[in-house]
């Protein structure tokens, strides 16, 4: 992941489709299965819940029932867990993805890349406001 995105399975899992995401997931669970034996790991399988996604460390993600922070793909619309092996689909992404990204990388890549379904844009803005941040268009 560079400085100027914001994380996405992409860039947590080298993958480029939602297809090779559910297989890497695929390929991680079998591989805990034999490098540990002793825990019982769950197969991939479509979860009940929907979390809502959100920006955590400068990636989306969702909070897995399980503990994990699965990556998030706002265009795919899908998460999954490689703790667990619950796959997300459909998820509700904001409507203002394109805002919520440009105001957060105008953030120093230090400083806080976070973003919760309960914050506006203009939440974001007034944030970036308050620490000196120049404001940002989206294109």
């Amino acid at each position: 992941m560079t400085l100027h995105e914001i994380g996405r399975p992409l860039h947590a899992h080298g993958v480029r489709t939602p297809g090779e995401y559910r297989e890497r997931q695929r390929i991680h669970l079998a591989e805990l299965r034999r490098a540990r034996p002793a825990i019982v790991w769950g197969e991939p399988h479509d979860a009940i819940v929907q979390p809502l996604p959100f920006v955590s460390g400068g990636r989306w993600v969702v909070q897995c029932p399980c503990g994990n922070a699965p990556s998030a793909d706002p265009g795919w619309r899908l998460a999954c867990c490689f703790e667990c092996g619950a796959i997300y689909v459909n998820l509700a992404f904001p409507l203002e993805i394109a805002w919520i990204e440009a105001l957060l990388l105008a953030r120093p890549a230090q400083q806080n890349r976070h973003w919760f379904p309960h914050e506006s844009v203009a939440d974001l803005a007034r944030e970036n406001t308050e620490h000196g941040i120049r404001a940002v268009r989206v294109t």
